[in-house]
């Protein structure tokens, strides 16, 4: 009987069965560092979608495939926040602030928007 055993998960079910996709690899790890005490972060995620540090500096990791939603959710946050990592969600979060203050604009005034590869984007149509 000389095996090796583990202790019992503590978590509520619930948490566990939670914490499992928000943890699972991804192409990006996203690391930010938010200006929140982390029960203000956790408040403003969907359960399942990342995880915050156990300690109280708001620190928020994402693993996901696809770094273009990210800036929204971190406008959704509400408060200031630094992009640890990676590099490339600064991009899309300059696009979204670009986004957001052409909208901000008085109608009909918006020019063209840069996506986070550079290009051009023409303003979106309403319908």
């Amino acid at each position: 009987m000389g095996g090796v055993t583990t202790a019992p998960d503590a978590r509520e079910p619930r948490d566990r069965l939670l914490t499992a996709p928000a943890t699972a690899p991804r192409r990006h790890t996203v690391r930010v560092l938010v200006q929140a005490d982390r029960h203000h972060v956790a408040r403003r995620l969907p359960p399942g979608l990342a995880t915050t540090d156990a300690t109280d500096d708001g620190r928020l990791r994402l693993e996901v495939e696809e770094l273009g939603w990210v800036p929204a959710l971190l406008a959704w946050i509400d408060r200031p926040f630094v992009v640890e990592e990676p590099d490339a969600l600064r991009g899309h979060v300059r696009a979204l602030a670009e986004r957001l203050l052409q909208s901000a604009d008085e109608p009909g005034t918006a020019a063209a928007t840069a996506g986070p590869d550079g290009r051009d984007r023409p303003p979106r149509r309403r319908r």
